[in-house]
């Protein structure tokens, strides 16, 4: 009876889709605020990130477009994460590369996005974030 009770409970079809929507709905507006920024203080950055995503065969890309804002991801945020720090390592230089970190980790702090922020801390990109006043000195 007990085994019936729990198999009741579980969480299936448009459970599992709405139980994930405030996660991803919280990722997509952290990577909207992080590419106002980049866009705002690093055009050029934008611009080759933007180009990436817009590549012929972007079909590839995990992020779907809709004039320059990301209204959808089609995989895991955690998955969409990874690929678009590969791509801003791709198209910056090491100190670059830091400075953007730096801003995408803001980004996720700011729509509270707890779980990406343990994925990027367990991948030791926290040991090579620079101070975030460094960014402003310049």
């Amino acid at each position: 009876m007990e085994f019936l009770n729990r198999l009741s409970e579980l969480n299936v079809g448009m459970d599992l889709l709405t139980s994930k929507e405030p996660a991803q709905e919280q990722f997509l507006l952290a990577i909207n605020d992080f590419k106002e920024r980049v866009k705002k203080d690093y055009p050029y950055i934008y611009s080759k990130l933007y180009e990436r995503f817009r590549a012929p065969g972007s079909f590839t890309s995990p992020f779907v477009l809709k004039g320059d804002e990301v209204v959808q991801i089609k995989i895991l945020p955690s998955d969409a994460l990874r690929f678009l720090l590969d791509v801003l390592e791709d198209v910056t230089d090491e100190m670059g590369f830091s400075k953007l970190k730096t801003l995408l980790l803001l980004s996720l702090e700011k729509f509270d996005v707890s779980h990406l922020l343990q994925m990027l801390q367990s991948e030791s990109i926290k040991d090579k974030l620079i101070d975030i006043n460094a960014i402003f000195r310049e």
